[in-house]
């Protein structure tokens, strides 16, 4: 059956580590979200990631950006 739906495509969700543990994981972003604005304490963390994971959804389409990620003292 042929439908003239179009498709919404998950597109990723991040997360931040600090030390290996997960601090902050947003919920699936799409094209269609708007910008997400975090604020995580990662005092005494010593290794941070800031991580992108698709959604299982395949890569097409998927982006991403941490935009103007910051540390503040």
């Amino acid at each position: 059956m042929l439908t003239n739906q179009v498709p919404t495509y998950a597109t990723v969700r991040f997360t931040v580590l600090g030390d290996g543990v997960e601090l902050f994981r947003s919920s699936v972003l799409t094209r269609h979200s708007d910008p997400v604005e975090i604020d995580v304490d990662v005092r005494d963390v010593h290794y941070l990631d800031l991580v992108v994971d698709g959604v299982g959804d395949g890569i097409s389409g998927d982006h991403a950006d941490w935009a103007s990620a910051q540390l503040a003292c």
